[in-house]
C-alpha cells in the first residue's frame, strides 16, 4: 500500500537534498552521530521524515526510514546499488564472501552456498545446538557470577564451529575465537571506518593481520585437510566442497576461504548478540522470564529440544524475535547506488551512502504498538503476516537477506530452550545494557549476572508424549 503512493510522489528539483541535520564545518553531523548513531538516527527519522540527508565527514550520507522505501532499495535496485563503504571495509577480513562481495561473483557464490543452507540441513545442526548449550549449562554452579555474554559468545562459536567444520576443528576453536574477539573489538571503534585514519594506527593494524592471519592458518589447515581426504562429514564444509556452478566448477581455496570465514564471524557473532539481549531482557521482565520456564517445562519435560519443538515453542520464539526487534545485532545497513536511483521523489546520486536501520524501523509506532516496550506476546497473534514487508528485518531483506537466518533463528530458540530449563540469570545490580553499536550491536561491559539452578517442574503426561 505503501509503494503505491511512493510511487505517485513527483520528482523533487533537480539536484534537491531531504531535509535533515545540518551538522559543523568539514564534520557535518559526525561529532553527533559518531557520540550517539542510534538516538542520532531516532532523532533524524522524527524530526525529518521517510528519507533524511546528512553529511558524515566526506560521506553523503541518505537515511531510509519507512518500510516500501528500504524494499525499493534492496529488491528494487537490487541491480543498481552495491554494498556500502562501511561493509566493504570489512574486506580484509572476510574477503570476497557473501557479506562483502558484489555483482556476479556474489551471485555465483550464493547459488553455491544456498544448499548449505537448505532447510533440511540446517535441521540436522539441531542436536550439536542442544548438545554444545547442554555442556555448557553443565559447567555452571548455582550461584556463580558470570559474564554471561563471553559465556553464549564461546558457546555459539562451539556451535557455528562444529556445524562448519564437523569435529576437525578441535582445540582450533579457542584460536579462531581469540583472534575474531580482536577483529571485532577493532571494529567497534569509529576510526576503522574513517578514511586514512586507521591506517595511521600502525600496531593496531598490525595487531589486526595477525589476527586475521591465524583464523586463515586454521581455516586453510582445515580446508586442505578435508579436501584431501574427500570425506563428506556432513558439516557445512563438506557441502561447499561438493558445491558445483552451471559449468561444473568448485569453488577454488580461497572462495572457500572467504565463506567460511564469513560463516564463522556472522553465525558466531550475530547469534551471541541475540542471546545476551535476550537474556537480559528476560532478567528485566520477571513475568516474560515465568513464561518461557512454563513453556519448556510442560512442552519439554527436561528431554531434549529438538528441532521439530521450534514450532512449538512459540514463546520462545516471541522472545526471541522480540528481543530482534528491540535490538537487532545488525543494526543498520548500507548500500551504494552504482547509478543514481529515485526514492519518494529524491535522487540518490551514485557514490553516496543509503542507510536503512532496523534500529528505527523496529522503533515505528506506525508498525508497532507501543515500540519500546519489550512485548513478546506481540508476536503470538500473526504479527509477522500483517506487518508490511521490511517493517522487521533483523536479517535484511531482498536478494541478499542472511543466508543463515534459518540456523540463526533455530538456534537462537534452541538455546533459549535448553538453559532456561535448569537455569535462570539475574542481572547485576547498576548493569543498565548500555548499547555499544559497532559492526553489531554490543552491550557495554558484557553482561555479568548471577546464576540460580531452578528446579523444572514435571511435565504432565500428555504434554511429555506429544
Amino acid at each position: 500500500m505503501a509503494a503505491a503512493a511512493s510511487a505517485s510522489v513527483p520528482a523533487r528539483a533537480a539536484g534537491a537534498r531531504p531535509p535533515g541535520p545540518r551538522g559543523l564545518p568539514l564534520l557535518g553531523a559526525l561529532p553527533e552521530y559518531a557520540s550517539d548513531p542510534l538516538q542520532m538516527m531516532l532523532r533524524v527519522a522524527r524530526d525529518y521524515g521517510d528519507v533524511a540527508y546528512m553529511r558524515l565527514f566526506v560521506f553523503d550520507v541518505y537515511q531510509v526510514n519507512r518500510p516500501d522505501l528500504a524494499e525499493e532499495v534492496l529488491r528494487g535496485h537490487a541491480g543498481d546499488v552495491m554494498k556500502d563503504f562501511f561493509t566493504r571495509a570489512l574486506k580484509p577480513i572476510a574477503g570476497e564472501g557473501l557479506l562483502t562481495s558484489d555483482g556476479a561473483h556474489w551471485r555465483r557464490q550464493r547459488r553455491l552456498a544456498q544448499p548449505a543452507f537448505h532447510k533440511d540441513r540446517i535441521e540436522g545442526y539441531a542436536k550439536i545446538m542442544v548438545d554444545e548449550s547442554r555442556r555448557l549449562a553443565a559447567g555452571w554452579r548455582d550461584g556463580d557470577a558470570r559474564d554471561l555474554h563471553k559465556d553464549l559468545s564461546r558457546l555459539t562459536l562451539e556451535i557455528v564451529t562444529r556445524a562448519l567444520f564437523g569435529g576437525d576443528a578441535g582445540a582450533d576453536a579457542d584460536v579462531v575465537g581469540s583472534a575474531l574477539d580482536v577483529v571485532m573489538d577493532h571494529f567497534s571503534r569509529t576510526y576503522a571506518f574513517v578514511p586514512g585514519v586507521s591506517a595511521l594506527l600502525f600496531w593496531q593494524q598490525l595487531r589486526v593481520r595477525r589476527a586475521v592471519r591465524r583464523i586463515d592458518e586454521v581455516v586453510g589447515r582445515l580446508v586442505e585437510t578435508r579436501r584431501a581426504s574427500g570425506r563428506d562429514t556432513g558439516d557445512l564444509l563438506s557441502m561447499l566442497l561438493a558445491a558445483r556452478d552451471e559449468d561444473g566448477r568448485p569453488m577454488d581455496d580461497r572462495q572457500l576461504r572467504d565463506e567460511a570465514v564469513t560463516i564463522l564471524l556472522a553465525g558466531h557473532e550475530t547469534t551471541a548478540l541475540a542471546l545476551t539481549w535476550t537474556f537480559w531482557l528476560l532478567s528485566r521482565h520477571p513475568e516474560a522470564e515465568a513464561r518461557v520456564h512454563a513453556e519448556v517445562d510442560a512442552l519439554l519435560g527436561g528431554r531434549d529440544a529438538t528441532a521439530g519443538d521450534l514450532r512449538r515453542l512459540q514463546y520462545c520464539d516471541g522472545v526471541v524475535r522480540e528481543a530482534m526487534r528491540l535490538y537487532p545485532p545488525a543494526w543498520a545497513i548500507g548500500r551504494e547506488p552504482k547509478t543514481p536511483i529515485v526514492l519518494d521523489g529524491w535522487t540518490i546520486p551514485a557514490g553516496a551512502q543509503v542507510t536503512i536501520a532496523p534500529w528505527v524501523l523496529h522503533r515505528d509506532a506506525r508498525w508497532f504498538e507501543s515500540p519500546e516496550a519489550f512485548r513478546p506476546e506481540r508476536w503470538l497473534d500473526g504479527l509477522a503476516d500483517r506487518l508490511p514487508r521490511f517493517a522487521y528485518m533483523p536479517f535484511g531483506g531482498g536478494p541478499r537477506v542472511c543466508i543463515g537466518q534459518g540456523f540463526a533463528q533455530l538456534e537462537a530458540v534452541l538455546v533459549l530452550a535448553t538453559l532456561a530449563q535448569s537455569w535462570r540469570a539475574a542481572t547485576a545490580p547498576g548493569h543498565a545494557g548500555a548499547t555499544l553499536p559497532s559492526v553489531t550491536l554490543r552491550m557495554k561491559g558484557g553482561l555479568p549476572v548471577r546464576l540460580s539452578r531452578r528446579a523444572p517442574a514435571p511435565a504432565p503426561a500428555a504434554a511429555a508424549q506429544s
